[in-house]
């Protein structure tokens, strides 16, 4: 990650295990791949451990090929505009979300925990997120990264519906914008759950309202209600609404004169023109911005024991 000086995989080799055995991993004799007692192997390229299983999976009536690492350039698309006007719409929901308010949190919490190298681990990490680069500036703080490809921003390549970390092993987990491109979100927050300490945190951010990005690998959306059911193992720290009527007007506005121009490009010029509307939503109390938010953000401390979910008490909206 930019400026975040990311952990080098070496350093947390033992608790790296098979994604799909959960067996201990160690070095070969090549120092070329990780491999388990069972006899699986798997590859170290270019400097980071590739721990994908490559088993086929199923979920629903649906089955997948095994995942392969994939170039970052396929899924993003890599059509670019003037910085000016790019600047402006990457400001788009800085102004509703205080991370480093977030962050706070979670050095407060890590202070109070008894590990003088903790271990956050950021899912989906192939490319920074906005605010996650604060992470590297927490005190002794070992920042471990995955994604399903390498990239100078991860530590190693992974799935995240089979986290290949010993139980236990993370102290927080900072998972932005990756929920919604994963085929199994409560099999990936379950595996999330599993990886860290009982006194674990963790700090999601999932889309609500907002059109389909990252293609053809984008599937899920989460209202605040649906959001918090996810993440029913945690204790809440913090839900909030991520942007709000405004900003959803802004990407409305993009929608409808990139469909009336056929053009991307024409398309990301009038969202950078009306990205001025994601501040009107400071106007807006949270219960309308709830209904009408881009997105979900929360924070929660790993509990043990079942909590009861109430829709009506957990529903945040003006309805």
């Amino acid at each position: 990650m930019e400026d975040t000086m990311r952990t080098d995989w070496t350093s947390i080799k033992n608790i790296l295990v098979d994604p799909v055995t959960r067996e201990t991993l160690t070095l070969d004799s090549t120092e070329t791949q990780l491999v388990a007692a069972s006899g699986s192997a798997y590859d170290i390229t270019d400097g980071q451990p590739v721990l994908l299983s490559r088993s086929e999976r199923s979920s629903s009536s649906w089955l997948f090929q095994p995942v392969e690492p994939i170039r970052h350039s396929t899924i993003r698309n890599s059509r670019r505009l003037p910085q000016r006007v790019l600047n402006a719409a990457k400001r788009r929901v800085r102004f509703n979300v205080r991370r480093d308010s977030t962050i706070d949190k979670i050095a407060t919490h890590l202070s109070a925990a008894d590990n003088p190298a903790p271990i956050v681990l950021v899912v989906g990490g192939g490319s920074v997120g906005l605010g996650s680069s604060a992470l590297a500036g927490l005190p002794g703080v070992r920042l471990v990264s995955f994604d399903v490809y390498a990239s100078p921003d991860t530590t190693l390549v992974a799935d995240a519906h089979q986290i290949p970390l010993e139980s236990g092993s993370i102290d927080v987990v900072w998972i932005q914008a990756v929920l919604e491109h994963v085929v199994e979100p409560t099999t990936v927050v379950a595996e999330i759950t599993r990886v860290l300490t009982s006194t674990g945190m963790i700090c999601a951010e999932t889309p609500f309202l907002q059109p389909v990005h990252e293609g053809a690998y984008d599937f899920t959306r989460f209202t605040q209600s649906g959001h918090r059911l996810l993440f029913g193992d945690y204790d809440e720290v913090v839900s909030v609404p991520l942007g709000g009527p405004g900003a959803l007007a802004a990407l409305a506005f993009r929608g409808v004169i990139g469909g009336l121009t056929r053009s991307h490009r024409a398309a990301r010029v009038a969202y950078g023109l009306t990205a001025w509307m994601t501040h009107i939503d400071r106007a807006i109390p949270p219960t309308w911005r709830s209904d009408f938010a881009t997105g979900i953000g929360f924070l929660g401390m790993r509990r043990d024991s079942p909590n009861r979910f109430d829709a009506l008490d957990e529903y945040r909206g003006a309805q």
